[in-house]
């Protein structure tokens, strides 16, 4: 296995929300226990399932998959990820199934147990080398004037070569370990951050990998300012490999 390297950063959402709200914003929490950890699971029909503990918590995982407060409100399940009959990918919930129920449901032999979190068929292997990582202008929403300009002037990216982790993790790719990942398709991941004590401000990544040699994605940032909308800024970037 290769040792994951990376020298290309993407503004972390802290240093946003800083921009944003002016002001310092807590460090984000600490790494959660594993029985505060979101269970994961890849399930394939007639194979069964591969189950892993994810780093993001129950309610960043309700946060960042849009579950409304279901994953959050009954924690200790399992987010399944699976291909549906008509060959597209999408994920639930499952409250109804134990480990063991949930394997032989989907064509396994007992409880599969917690293990590594797998690929999915068809995940693309990003080749290592130099990645040149670049973003539009940030769109702003329910902010105070001016935001967008003050996100803009920021340093937003830095460059450089990358040796990405085998099998590939979008943490790898935008190294901030302030952020949590989940996969929800093959090469589509999406990230949380929220700092610690802190509901005000908390951030998304959608992540997809397109290609060998290039990536996509958006970062959006959610910050409540007292007496007015939430404040919503959103940075789609590239992510290209540019050379050896």
């Amino acid at each position: 296995m290769s040792t994951p390297r990376a020298a290309v950063l993407l503004l972390s959402p802290l240093a946003l929300s800083t921009a944003v709200a002016g002001a310092t914003v807590a460090a984000p929490a600490a790494a959660p226990g594993l029985e505060d950890r979101a269970t994961w699971a890849l399930c394939l029909s007639g194979e069964g399932c591969r189950l892993c503990k994810t780093t993001l918590t129950h309610a960043q995982a309700d946060a960042v998959l849009g579950s409304m407060g279901l994953i959050q409100g009954n924690p200790g399940h399992t987010v399944v990820t699976m291909r549906r009959k008509d060959g597209e990918w999408t994920w639930y919930y499952d409250v109804r199934r134990g480990p063991a129920e949930l394997n032989e449901y989907f064509g396994g032999s007992g409880d599969p147990g917690i293990g590594q979190c797998p690929s999915l068929p068809g995940d693309i292997e990003p080749r290592d080398g130099h990645w040149t990582i670049a973003n539009a202008a940030p769109a702003a929403t329910g902010c105070p004037a001016g935001v967008a300009g003050q996100v803009a002037a920021v340093q937003m990216l830095k460059s450089g070569p990358v040796v990405f982790a085998r099998p590939f993790r979008a943490g790898s790719a935008l190294p901030d370990p302030a952020v949590s990942w989940v996969q929800v398709a093959p090469n589509r991941h999406r990230g949380h951050f929220a700092p610690a004590g802190q509901t005000a401000m908390q951030a998304r990544y959608e992540f997809e990998v397109v290609s060998e040699e290039a990536m996509r994605g958006t970062l959006t940032v959610f910050v409540a300012i007292p007496g007015q909308p939430q404040c919503r800024i959103e940075t789609p970037f590239t992510y290209t490999r540019t050379g050896d």
